[in-house]
């Protein structure tokens, strides 16, 4: 089977996903934006990316542990295997929930009060419940991508977004307020994961594997690093809420939400390669992950500046359509850089991780957040959003730069491409010039299409020649 034959399932499903989740936030945000108050909103995205982080931690990361135990013996023709070790980590991950769930509703009131914003209180203590769902649906697609059927753990995001749209839009129908978009929120984690608990009745039960204490230590690392690679739209909305007003936030979280498709491309191929480079570094080719890495970065990368164009071209009028959301733009055309900087970069952390290393990612994530929260809490307060674009922006390139670097120091191997590095210096350039106000942003779109046909002319060849050496060899995977 071909590397283009064996990344299409994910990948197209990851695309479905990533266009679901597009869509599903953009009704989101419209509905919310005509039933909820801008101060509102703004505590409602500060309040849900509390969850999110809640959720990560609860799974203790045990999804590491159905990776690296289930991948490497996984067959898309075979049955799912470990559904008992899928039931323990879900149990283990059950209890935190419940723990998580106690400790927001009880410093929800303090919190509050030191922001001084009482509708803050309100969203924490009402999305609290959503911890536990949110925790069981990342080990089950953690448990669905070990088992190698990427289709469905790609699609489960999206499916989400846009379940939660729809219930979303059913309160604005039906009048109900916030109590409304409350409910909404946890129905639509909630169905997801009963449905797949439930189509997991018939799996192998056994895995020949057992949890052990270095599982929960390993994986309680690995939790934190799940958690500082996600900072890029969950800690810095989170960070803006507690410095900034309410409405600021608000700005920032419509910018976030948009910005995020720019990591369609990533999104796309990720899944799929990280068991995969698990599987070739347990055979030892050394090829196909040279071969596979090259094309998830040229992959990762072309989608980036894809959506690059996108948003300079059309961002000014999709912001207005939310009225009062204009000045969201400059922030959205920097995060939009950070995306494109770390497609550029590759899979590095994800590889590193598949390796059995969790340390040091998770080191070099959190440094990339306490990088972020400096730099918001020093430019937010003098220049608003437009200051946290440029932090996470900033903090971005340092993570990418370090992750590169500890690549190539704990296994030796390059992740490096100075021509893909190079055409993404120059969008990012064009991004930022865009956001200062120095170039239009239709002048900006024209540059980057320039730097993504480059691109794709200046890989495509190298990319071809590889696969080609692949398919001439037997027994290909």
């Amino acid at each position: 089977m071909s590397v283009l034959k064996t990344y299409r399932p994910g990948a197209l499903s990851a695309l479905f996903s990533q266009g679901a989740s597009a869509l599903g936030g953009f009704l989101a945000f419209l509905f919310l934006a005509n039933m909820l108050s801008k101060d509102d909103f703004g505590a409602y995205s500060f309040a849900f990316n509390v969850m999110i982080l809640f959720s990560i931690l609860a799974t203790l990361g045990f999804d590491r542990t159905l990776l690296l135990h289930l991948s490497r013996d996984g067959d898309p023709r075979q049955p799912m295997r470990g559904s008992g070790l899928l039931l323990r980590t879900l149990g283990g991950s059950a209890l935190a929930s419940v723990g998580f769930m106690a400790l927001i509703w009880g410093v929800s009131t303090p919190l509050a009060q030191a922001m001084q914003s009482e509708v803050v209180q309100w969203w924490l203590a009402a999305l609290a419940p959503v911890v536990l769902p949110m925790a069981a649906l990342l080990l089950l697609r953690a448990w669905f991508q070990a088992n190698h059927r990427f289709a469905i753990a790609a699609a489960m995001p999206g499916v989400a977004d846009f379940l939660r749209a729809m219930l979303i839009g059913v309160a604005f129908v039906a009048a109900t307020g916030k109590i409304g978009v409350a409910l909404a929120v946890v129905a639509a984690f909630t169905f997801p994961m009963v449905a797949l608990m439930l189509g997991a009745r018939n799996a192998q039960r056994s895995s020949g594997y057992r949890l052990t204490r270095e599982d929960l230590s390993r994986g309680i690392i690995y939790a934190f690093q799940r958690i500082t690679e996600a900072g890029q739209n969950l800690f810095d909305v989170i960070i803006i809420g507690l410095v900034a007003s309410d409405a600021t936030t608000a700005e920032f979280a419509l910018a976030a939400r948009l910005a995020v498709l720019t990591d369609i491309g990533r999104q796309a191929v990720h899944p799929t390669f990280l068991p995969r480079a698990r599987l070739h570094l347990t055979t030892g080719d050394q090829t196909k992950i040279r071969s596979e890495y090259d094309w998830v970065r040229f992959l990762s990368l072309l989608g980036a500046l894809a959506v690059a164009v996108f948003m300079l071209m059309f961002g000014p009028m999709i912001l207005m359509l939310f009225g009062g959301y204009e000045a969201a733009f400059g922030p959205l055309v920097l995060m939009v850089g950070g995306y494109v900087v770390t497609a550029a970069g590759g899979p590095h952390l994800g590889f590193l991780t598949m390796t059995g290393e969790v340390r040091l990612p998770a080191l070099i994530r959190v440094g990339g957040v306490v990088l972020t929260a400096i730099g918001i809490v020093i430019a937010v307060p003098q220049i608003g959003a437009l200051g946290a674009g440029f932090a996470i922006l900033l903090a971005l390139i340092a993570v990418n730069i370090a992750a590169l670097a500890a690549l190539w120091w704990m296994t030796g191997f390059n992740g490096v491409s100075l021509r893909v590095l190079g055409f993404a210096l120059v969008a990012v350039l064009t991004l930022c010039a865009v956001a200062l106000d120095w170039m239009a942003p239709i002048f900006g779109g024209m540059v980057v299409v320039v730097v993504g046909l480059c691109l794709a002319e200046s890989e495509l060849a190298g990319l071809r020649m590889a696969l080609r050496r692949l398919r001439s060899r037997r027994g290909g995977v």
